[in-house]
């Protein structure tokens, strides 16, 4: 996955800079985080592993069978959270080391010379890298990590006691940054590629041991005192400040001290001596505290971005197996923006050029074998593999199935554009997308490739009807090899009146009107004959609610309750609309219990089999499953789902897929939550997703290669800035209109009367008689 996402950051740099540099720093790092893989449940923690050498000798001693089955753990002293302002720290400076390199320019040594930096911007941008170059320059790496590691808790423990000062914003992401690279020396020393970082450790860990032990001892230590005698040792936190104190209070004699008992690769003399430097820059210099731990804190962001880069891979790797580390975030982060030496522009535009070939070469392959894209479907289906549960709401998410625990919104769908966009339904990959009457879509999520439907204009029969609810269905012809929209648009009386359904055009009695469209040929045909029952298809919200008038594709059709009337003997009735020959049909229904109660019946989808679902008052609901679609005999009651603590009432409950195993079922109940049931221990548990709607519908999408005939994977980026276009202009008119209307007095309109709530995400027609502020109906409306 790492590997496969460094390709993709280095394909065309342009795009991945100008994505995630607009970006907040929360934000970037979100993407880094989808980018690995890890909003899935094995995810990065956004914590950092601490590790300081200065607290570390009030530890007590380790117990050597702890550092032999538990190796690297001991070393951990805590975890601190990587907050919003260390992000903002690194993401400006990652951003300004970027802001210095051109990546058009193809100068490659400009890009290594900038990974090269460790701390030499951050000095000379405040004019000091003379006096404190040394310590990033001659040195190496771990030797100046170390080195400024010592000097940062020098500075920190003097500003604590003189001035309370170690509260500073700076100061704290220092100290933590600084920690967290001593936890990376330490306990993943590969990530820091460092060949002497462990020995280097150690002498400075002995050397700062001994001169604790001669200090409160007052005995000469034994050179040839070995580190495991030295960890036996430990020092109360007073005895470690007070040496730290003098060292503040008589530098020159304690540095003469530490010189004495120098280790060979030890970093305490360097780290002491760049401590004393840095408090005196506020005395000699005038520097201002702030200032200070200002240049500390950006000399620790550029050390950790010279590590990020220069980590290997395989170690970033290495590491996202145990949850992921901030500085493999900083490593993707910098390769977005350009700055990633392991793949350098000349090889990025090769690798760019060669996918482009391998992507047409696929192409070409996929639509030329017809065998093997229905070869990929039949097994996405079989081996439930490839599937998506999308969540219908506003806007559109999609979850993957095998993990069900992040939503992210589909944002690249042809109609995108702010939101208001409806999943009418799914079939083999393809979805059928609504956003308004006139402004239907069919898409493959996976392939891009879309055709907007040119949209037939509804004929109203009689001038004293208006359109009220379309319904809609989308399914797939198997005799022609075509997909078919199928548009059903309900005509209510004006007035409200004559529908039986209390007004709003609701009740029964109302004409409609049907037509189909073929994909293939881009072309509408109006059906002819419709069936009585059709007439009695509308209820006064029913079909709102849960979605209910979106049509239910199984077998070879598509579906919709219509409802009981109960004052008139009427049951529910399963409407059916073949899709080869478009002809309406009753299905059979099985024969429901009697419990005693009333009850309602709902229509779905389980796997390809047709399922109707019988509501008993909200209390219980059983589920049916036709396993030979058309034959009444084959009706089978899978299970029954009632009792469950947490929901109060089962208003609406749908059957997604089944899990893997078999054992158990996964249910959307009341458009506000997903859990799987196992109908054998009658046994429930939630699906928390992150990131998606609190109220939804749900449909489920498998991924799949099929194409779109005429379909233009590309083409709807056009058409959308036509209707942006559109938009805009409509937006300007209304403003002109306000400002005219702001000069010269029009009489205000106001709705008398709604046939149905507005909603965008319902599939229906606004009607309303207007009148004046009089009373006077408008005739112009």
């Amino acid at each position: 996955m790492l590997f496969q996402n460094l390709d993709l950051v280095n394909f065309d740099q342009e795009i991945t800079y100008d994505l995630v540099s607009e970006k907040k720093a929360e934000e970037a790092f979100q993407l880094t985080e989808i980018e690995l893989g890890l909003k899935k449940p094995k995810r990065w923690s956004r914590l950092m592993g601490q590790h300081n050498l200065i607290s570390a000798l009030s530890k007590k001693p380790v117990n050597k069978l702890r550092k032999k089955y538990f190796p690297g753990t001991w070393n951990i002293h805590s975890r601190v959270d990587v907050d919003k302002d260390l992000k903002e720290l690194i993401f400006k400076q990652v951003k300004y080391k970027r802001s210095r390199y051109d990546p058009d320019t193809n100068d490659f040594p400009v890009l290594l010379k900038l990974l090269e930096e460790r701390g030499r911007e951050a000095l000379q941008s405040k004019d000091c890298i003379g006096k404190f170059g040394w310590s990033v320059d001659r040195v190496e790496f771990s030797h100046s990590l170390l080195t400024w590691h010592i000097a940062t808790h020098v500075c920190y423990i003097d500003d604590s006691r003189k001035n309370g000062f170690a509260k500073d914003q700076n100061c704290a992401m220092s100290t933590s940054l600084s920690n967290y690279m001593l936890y990376l020396m330490v306990q993943c020393p590969n990530m820091l590629a460092t060949e002497l970082s462990g020995t280097r450790y150690t002498d400075t860990r002995i050397h700062l041991h001994r001169l604790l032990f001669i200090r409160n001892t007052h005995k000469e230590a034994d050179k040839k005192l070995s580190m495991d005698k030295l960890d036996t040792l430990s020092f109360p936190k007073d005895q470690v400040k007070a040496f730290f104190y003098e060292l503040l209070r008589r530098p020159s004699t304690m540095l003469g001290e530490i010189e004495e008992q120098q280790e060979e690769k030890s970093a305490l003399l360097d780290g002491c001596m760049l401590a004393m430097s840095l408090q005196s820059s506020e005395t000699q210099d005038g520097w201002p505290n702030e200032k200070k731990w200002e240049m500390i804190s950006e000399v620790w962001v550029e050390m950790l971005m010279y590590a990020a880069s220069h980590c290997g891979w395989k170690e970033h790797a290495d590491a996202l197996g145990r949850g992921g580390e901030l500085l493999t975030h900083v490593c993707i982060l910098m390769a977005h923006l350009g700055l990633s030496k392991q793949c350098p522009p000349e090889v990025s535009k090769q690798l760019a050029g060669q996918s482009k070939r391998l992507r047409d070469f696929t192409a070409r392959i996929v639509s030329e074998n017809e065998d093997f894209i229905n070869l990929h479907l039949n097994h996405s289906i079989t081996a439930k593999s490839n599937h998506s549960i999308i969540l219908k709401e506003w806007d559109l998410f999609a979850v993957d199935f095998d993990a069900l625990s992040d939503a992210v919104e589909v944002k690249h769908h042809p109609l995108y554009s702010g939101g208001g966009t409806e999943v009418i339904g799914s079939v083999n990959g393809l979805v059928f997308l609504r956003r308004s009457e006139t402004n239907i879509a069919v898409y493959n999520l996976s392939t891009r490739e879309c055709k907007k439907c040119y949209v037939a204009e509804t004929e109203i029969p009689r001038r004293d009807l208006t359109t009220g609810y379309v319904y809609y269905g989308f399914g797939y012809d198997s005799y022609g090899d075509d997909y078919k929209v199928v548009r059903m648009a309900q005509f209510v009386r004006e007035d409200g009146s004559g529908d039986g359904g209390g007004g709003g055009g609701g009740g029964f009695g109302c004409e409609y009107e049907v037509k189909v469209y073929r994909l293939k040929n881009d072309k509408w045909k109006k059906i002819e004959g419709l069936p009585i029952r059709l007439r009695l298809l509308s209820k006064p919200f029913f079909h709102i609610l849960n979605r209910r008038g979106y049509g239910v594709f199984a077998g070879h059709a598509l579906h919709w309750i219509v409802p009981q009337r109960r004052q008139l003997g009427i049951r529910d009735c399963v409407l059916g609309f073949d899709i080869r020959d478009d002809k309406f049909f009753e299905l059979p229904q099985p024969d429901y219990e009697n419990k005693g109660m009333n009850f309602q019946v709902d229509v779905g989808v389980l796997e390809g089999n047709l399922c109707v679902m019988c509501n008993y008052e909200h209390v219980c609901v059983d589920v049916w499953v036709m396993k030979e679609y058309g034959v009444k005999e084959s009706w089978c009651m899978m299970f029954s789902v009632q009792g469950i603590k947490w929901i109060s009432a089962f208003m609406f409950l749908r059957p997604l897929v089944y899990s893997k195993d078999g054992d158990k079922v996964l249910l959307e109940v009341n458009g506000e939550k997903l859990f799987w049931y196992d109908w054998k221990n009658k046994h429930a548990k939630v699906v928390r997703v992150r990131g998606g709607p609190s109220s939804f519908g749900s449909e489920m999408y498998v991924e799949s290669l099929i194409r779109i005939n005429d379909g233009d994977p590309i083409g709807w980026k056009k058409q959308q800035e036509l209707d942006e276009e559109v938009e805009e202009r409509k937006t300007d008119r209304n403003k002109r209109f306000q400002r005219t209307n702001s000069c010269f007095h029009f009489p205000r309109y106001s709705c008398s009367s709604y046939s149905i709530l507005p909603r965008a995400d319902t599939g229906v027609m606004i009607h309303s008689s207007l009148k004046t502020e009089n009373g006077e109906k408008n005739p112009s409306y």
